[in-house]
């Protein structure tokens, strides 16, 4: 069974928490009670990934996460990334990058509708989790993190979903007229830009050296991403789905095409046989570009 025992944030005064969007400068936060399960949980993951045990990471984001979810948090917010820095320290950075992606995927998913705030605060943080992965990747260096298929799999699907929804807020708005949130969008004008999203997934395609290694998988030539570290190898491999799909929720098909070129449909066993909703992915767009671009045949073939 959960341990009922619970661990108390106690409240002060902030001077504000980048993507911890709930509070202001200089607002007082309430006091946040962590569950002693939840607690543990933090504990665990923090450990797993400093030692990138990959099996344990995948236990706890797959199955404990829900488990506790459903338990504390089915309707309700997972407590705040300050309650959580206080509680393993703060100067977890990486970590505290991380544990806000699955926070604001939750506020995703249950908590309907989403806060202009948590818009806001979900784009930073992707924003500084892939600055961190491209300025690794760029240095010559692989990924600098050590996560599991399905988590670096559902990072990129968020993000470019995070995008979709917030072009559909965006449209609305523009519709209603609403004084409060045009305001918003204009003094935000860089949140979920096209540009901006399909930059991140180029910068990943060109600096995980995916396209090179689907190219040769035995080559390299002592070269390292791809062809040395498959964390590197598999955000490279999923940037490229995310851009198939962003390509043609933007109309242009032939380039949607183009951007899979080069994937590994001939090999035994493709990469996007490691995660279902990556092979469900593959082949939805495909299908649906060739169809707009009128290959009916080639369509019905997907």
């Amino acid at each position: 069974g959960i341990s009922l025992q619970f661990r108390v944030i106690k409240p002060q005064e902030t001077m504000g928490d980048e993507g911890d969007s709930d509070f202001e400068e200089g607002q007082v936060r309430k006091a946040e009670v962590i569950p002693d399960a939840v607690d543990h949980f933090l504990g665990s993951l923090l450990d797993s990934i400093k030692s990138s045990n990959i099996p344990e990471i995948n236990k706890l984001y797959e199955t404990v996460f829900n488990q506790l979810t459903e338990r504390y948090y089915n309707k309700t917010k997972w407590p705040s990334a300050y309650a959580v820095g206080e509680a393993l320290g703060q100067n977890e950075a990486l970590f505290l990058i991380l544990y806000k992606e699955l926070y604001y995927r939750h506020i995703y998913a249950r908590l309907n509708p989403v806060s202009f705030e948590d818009r806001v605060g979900s784009w930073k943080n992707y924003t500084q989790l892939l600055d961190l992965m491209i300025e690794n990747l760029s240095d010559g260096e692989d990924l600098g993190i050590q996560l599991p298929a399905q988590w670096l799999w559902d990072i990129l699907d968020e993000f470019v979903y995070h995008y979709q929804t917030y072009s559909t807020y965006c449209h609305k708005t523009a519709k209603m007229q609403k004084e409060k949130e045009v305001k918003e969008l204009r003094d935000n004008p860089g949140i979920f830009e096209t540009t901006k999203v399909l930059n991140y997934l180029h910068q990943l395609v060109r600096f995980s050296l995916i396209e090179e290694w689907l190219a040769n998988p035995e080559g390299g030539n002592g070269q390292g991403a791809a062809f040395t570290d498959e964390s590197t190898r598999l955000i490279g491999y999923f940037a490229l789905m995310q851009l198939l799909r962003m390509h043609s929720l933007l109309g242009d098909y032939r380039l949607a095409m183009e951007t899979i070129e080069s994937i590994d449909f001939r090999a035994e066993v493709p990469l996007f046989y490691r995660i279902p909703a990556c092979h469900v992915t593959v082949f939805y767009y495909l299908g649906f570009a060739y169809m707009m671009m009128r290959r009916y045949v080639d369509a019905s073939r997907t």
